[in-house]
């Protein structure tokens, strides 16, 4: 009966990187014909990590935790591609509903609730937001768009520079309805009820 090691325990709830041990750890593993099961036991970590680990460098045949470990640390380096950045079809969808008063939040929601099997149409809150403080400095108010507070206000209709509403591939219908009382969590796509303070 195959024994595997017990799983390290990790610290926190952070994805973590692997180390230079860990990498050694598995091309130990490997020269001794264990199991990716038995590897990832090893070093406290699923056994998807470590099997998408083996194929980026090279496979069984060719593992080298040092050359692993360069190619690791020069592709952490490299400046990431904002999704944002390279679709216009999804960034004039985003636009749109910020620009519609929609937060950050209420567009990732709004997305893929409406469109369900196109993942391509799906961006995180997280990545609009990196994408928006990634913006040169008056961008944003150039684009019609203020957040504050979480929020996105609305620009007032007709002003210069605005967009009228079009067709894009992310977003089938002309217009955007206004935000309403109710939100869409980006987690379930499921309607939620937004409280008002009352005054």
């Amino acid at each position: 009966m195959l024994r595997v090691a017990p799983t390290r325990a990790r610290a926190g709830g952070r994805r973590r990187v692997l180390s230079v041990g860990d990498r050694e750890e598995i091309s130990r593993g490997i020269a001794q014909g264990a199991d990716g099961v038995v590897i990832a036991a090893r070093i406290g970590r699923h056994p998807s990590v470590i099997s998408r680990e083996i194929a980026r460098h090279g496979g069984r045949a060719r593992y080298r935790a040092a050359r692993a470990a360069r190619v690791a640390a020069a592709a952490r380096r490299r400046p990431k591609t904002r999704k944002l950045d390279v679709d216009p079809a999804l960034r004039t969808a985003v636009l749109h509903r910020l620009r519609a008063g929609y937060s950050p939040d209420q567009v990732a929601g709004r997305l893929r609730h409406e469109h369900p099997a196109e993942q391509a149409c799906w961006v995180s809150h997280e990545a609009i937001y990196t994408w928006i403080y990634a913006l040169p400095k008056g961008e944003l108010a150039r684009e019609g768009i203020l957040l504050r507070s979480g929020r996105s206000r609305r620009r007032p209709a007709g002003g210069p520079g605005r967009r009228a509403p079009g067709s894009w591939g992310c977003a089938p219908s002309t217009t955007v309805p206004p935000r309403s009382p109710t939100a869409v969590s980006p987690a379930t796509g499921r309607e939620i009820v937004r409280r008002e303070s009352r005054t």
